[in-house]
């Protein structure tokens, strides 16, 4: 989901329940995250303020940050750099975290400074330091210009196409499994492939039609029995899992009948 609203450019506020650790997003760049790391600490970390700084009470529109900023303790330079370390912790602790479930709501830009980092790349960056999911689907990204890459990055490259998952992906390549993962993070590194985002999303329910409508969208026995299990509450995955189907229906149903389906990257509430 994260890849999602990154890849669109999206303006939102991601909040990992459980963990109570929020994202905020600007137009595809990550201003600042909270949740996991105090900016107190990592400020104390750089040498810029002393461990005995005590934290004033602020008032729902400060920031601690911004306040020491009024107060000429720290510089717009610092302050930057440290939402910069503490964004990028944060990001490097939710990846490896399997199934958190997150709400999504609008937010307004932060003031400047902010850590202003371009959230696709450095989500790029990050994906490639981890232990890639091979149930994690790529696409090829746009690059216009010419690339060389090693023979078992090709092998790799020519069987992805937005559809199949890494692990279909390195056995069509027949490559051992090492040498495909590291294959697969140069290319990442590279910015020659990015998450495929419509895997990412987390719950989908049915489009509904118009209660006079008499009209049944066409649809062959699989489509059909793909929207039977249809309810909000599960996850493409437990769907396609269930039906036992490859991944490359499972996009093709979302995708193709769009009068059919709809997506949604909101909470199961929704």
């Amino acid at each position: 989901m994260l890849s999602f609203v990154l890849s669109r450019r999206m303006s939102t506020r991601l909040t990992v329940r459980k963990l109570n650790i929020t994202l905020y997003i600007h137009e595809g760049r990550l201003e600042a995250a909270s949740g996991y790391v105090h900016l107190g600490d990592v400020l104390v970390g750089q040498g810029v303020i002393e461990p005995d700084v005590r934290l004033p009470t602020l008032t729902p529109e400060e920031s601690f940050g911004h306040h020491l900023l009024r107060q000429r303790r720290i510089t717009g330079l610092q302050l930057r750099n440290a939402l910069r370390q503490q964004a990028q912790e944060t990001l490097l602790f939710l990846l490896p975290q399997p199934d958190l479930d997150y709400d999504l709501q609008d937010a307004r830009p932060l003031p400047v400074p902010n850590a202003n980092l371009e959230g696709q790349e450095l989500l790029t960056q990050m994906l490639a330091q981890q232990p890639l999911s091979m149930r994690t689907a790529y696409q090829l990204s746009d690059v216009k210009e010419a690339v060389s890459l090693e023979p078992a990055c090709w092998q790799l490259l020519r069987w992805i196409n937005g559809r199949r998952t890494l692990g279909r992906v390195i056995e069509l390549a027949a490559l051992p499994l090492e040498a495909a993962q590291e294959a697969a993070r140069s290319l990442l590194q590279r910015g020659l492939i990015e998450q495929t985002p419509v895997l990412g999303l987390r719950f989908i329910v049915p489009r509904r039609l118009p209660l006079d409508s008499t009209k049944h969208p066409p649809g062959g026995i699989r489509a059909n029995l793909f929207l039977r299990h249809i309810d909000g509450q599960r996850s493409v995955w437990d769907i396609r899992e269930k039906l036992a189907c490859p991944p490359e229906e499972v996009i093709e149903h979302l995708t193709k009948r769009r009068n059919v389906f709809l997506a949604s990257g909101a909470s199961a509430k929704h």
